[in-house]
């Protein structure tokens, strides 16, 4: 389910930020925006980001207060309980790579 989340209420894993993918999400999220929603697990009342750690931070950084976020309740993906949703999960995330991708190129 995609909603939107304020950037302040997600919980974000520590990560090394690699400055040449940070500034070329940059340029293309103030070109033409936020294309392919974040996704985050909701688990115990909380938003944690487990893809699009990237572009929260050049959301951040660029005084967006709001993320477009495909939400995942913890047995969704915490606890996944069969190979489809692996299969589900995992094509959502190649879709997002291409699309960086092609935007990088």
């Amino acid at each position: 389910m995609i909603k939107e989340i304020e950037i302040d209420k997600l919980i974000l894993r520590d990560s090394d930020i690699d400055p040449t993918t940070f500034n070329t999400l940059k340029k293309s999220i103030l070109k033409i925006g936020l294309i392919i929603p974040i996704m985050v697990e909701y688990k115990k009342r909380k938003f944690v980001v487990f893809d699009g750690f990237y572009r929260v931070k050049v959301m951040k950084e660029l005084g967006y207060s709001i993320v477009k976020a495909d939400v995942y309740v913890d047995s969704e993906f915490g606890l996944i309980k069969s190979e489809k949703d692996l299969i589900v999960l995992e094509k959502k995330m190649v879709k997002i790579r291409k699309t960086f991708e092609e935007i990088k190129s």
